[in-house]
């Protein structure tokens, strides 16, 4: 227990120095995180909260649980409710988890901009990362989708951290009963109606998976840090012959780069769709054009590719390319 423990505490002096917010859901994996940055770090934190307005009213008793614990820690708390947001934040996903997630990031960007604060940590751990990884396993993934959950990245100008992406559950919930620390249990993350929660519990009855899970993971991690080291730096136009060179896996690794870095949707560029886009100098016989998530259009003209918005964006693009789990 004891090496658990200090395995714990130094996830959370890797923390750069600063004021950062954290996302506290009341949940287990959140107050662990909340409780282990409070003890080391004291007043650098700023505490951000959701009350997504479901579980017919549950989740206002979540938000009344965060606020009463913030209050008596004394960490100052930015929170709101869906509806309010929902006013703010434009044109959302239909999908729910889509939609909600959106406005997170929303509720995030708000708080770091009022607050001064240099980004939001995440209490996302590895158990979330297999069940990520195997999640993108069954619907089909490129090498991107392998590397799974960063534990730095930037969803436009948010920085986002998650320290404790090495650490298991099973460490944080130890963390929080030996500490006899409250925190709430969402219901919702038992039913098998949503797709994560059936990964969960097959995880749950074949737990062997995980560490092979997280290899797997952390192989694509050091693959996609060679392809990026491999990837040459991209302009507005690309000549066809200077990707002609590439081994193939570099040419779809620096061409999704380059079309990220041109505006389309990251989180939606599949492997299909960057395959397509790699024909436009594989095969000149095919079409001149091909049209990516996020209203962006690439073009092969003139022995060169480039790219031009061909629709409205409908929402806001995930830059770092990798979705969040929750």
């Amino acid at each position: 227990m004891a090496d658990e423990h200090e395995n714990l505490q130094r996830a959370i002096l890797r923390i750069p120095p600063g004021r950062w917010g954290l996302a506290v859901s009341g949940g287990s994996d959140s107050m662990a995180l909340l409780h282990l940055v409070q003890a080391q770090r004291g007043g650098d934190i700023h505490a951000i909260h959701l009350d997504h307005q479901t579980r017919s009213g549950q989740s206002t008793r979540d938000a009344e649980f965060v606020r009463d614990i913030c209050a008596h820690l004394h960490i100052p708390l930015t929170l709101s409710q869906r509806s309010a947001l929902e006013l703010l934040a434009g044109d959302l996903p239909a999908n729910t988890q889509a939609r909600f997630r959106e406005l997170r990031l929303t509720l995030y960007r708000q708080a770091v901009a009022e607050h001064g604060l240099q980004g939001v940590l995440q209490a996302h751990h590895a158990d979330d990362q297999a069940e990520t990884i195997l999640m993108r396993l069954i619907r089909g993934t490129g090498i991107e989708g392998l590397g799974g959950i960063p534990a730095d990245s930037s969803i436009g100008t948010l920085r986002i951290l998650r320290p404790l992406l090495k650490m298991r559950k099973a460490d944080l919930l130890a963390y929080l009963r030996q500490n006899q620390l409250d925190w709430r249990e969402d219901a919702s993350n038992l039913s098998p109606k949503y797709h994560r929660n059936q990964v969960r519990q097959l995880l749950g009855r074949h737990p062997a998976l995980v560490p092979a899970l997280l290899e797997v993971q952390e192989c694509f991690r050091a693959l996609l840090a060679e392809l990026d080291a491999l990837s040459p730096a991209l302009g507005d136009r690309v000549p066809l012959a200077a990707l002609a060179k590439l081994h193939p896996l570099v040419q779809l690794h620096v061409l999704r780069r380059w079309a990220i870095d041109q505006g389309a949707c990251a989180s939606d560029l599949t492997l299909e769709i960057m395959q397509r886009a790699r024909l436009l100098f594989e095969d000149m016989a095919s079409g001149p054009s091909v049209s990516l998530p996020g209203g962006i259009e690439m073009r092969r003209q003139g022995g060169a590719l480039f790219t031009r918005r061909s629709a409205p964006v409908a929402r806001r693009c995930d830059a770092g390319g990798r979705a969040d789990p929750s």
